[in-house]
């Protein structure tokens, strides 16, 4: 992995420990452009567009579910691509798609793809468990394979 390509897999990897699971909402202006766009699943609403909707995306998320971490599982870059397989946990201490607290332990696996470029993340790719999710706020049925 050449030093760009390492360069890039920090910004993402350091976003995702500062912003996501520290809440230091003060790194989003270091570690996204500007005209950063981040295509959400629909089920999530509009993509997330700039950092001041980075900074709203993630205030929303801490209330909903304060002890919010997320757990990097594997990474792969190649030049300004990083892809992420990662798992966030936390409690759903506050009001999360309509359902208010519920005091249960919450678990969604996800992939995400970034592209930075000049050390700022510009663009992402969001896959998230959504069904899971819904299923776990109690807002979905259980599939059953049988």
């Amino acid at each position: 992995m050449g030093t760009r390509e390492q360069a890039n897999r920090r910004v993402v990897l350091q976003a995702m420990d500062e912003v996501f699971t520290a809440a230091n909402l003060a790194a989003v202006d270091e570690l996204y452009a500007p005209d950063f766009v981040n295509h959400v699943p629909p089920s999530l609403g509009a993509d997330v567009r700039g950092q001041e909707h980075v900074k709203q995306f993630v205030a929303h998320w801490r209330r909903a579910l304060p002890d919010l971490v997320h757990q990097v599982e594997d990474v792969r870059t190649d030049r300004d691509m990083v892809v992420v397989r990662w798992r966030a946990r936390g409690t759903h201490e506050g009001r999360l798609w309509g359902v208010g607290p519920t005091g249960r332990q919450l678990e969604v696996p996800a992939f995400e793809l970034s592209r930075v470029l000049d050390g700022r993340i510009v663009e992402q790719w969001l896959a998230l468990d959504t069904l899971g999710l819904a299923q776990q706020l109690g807002i979905a049925p259980t599939l059953n394979a049988s």
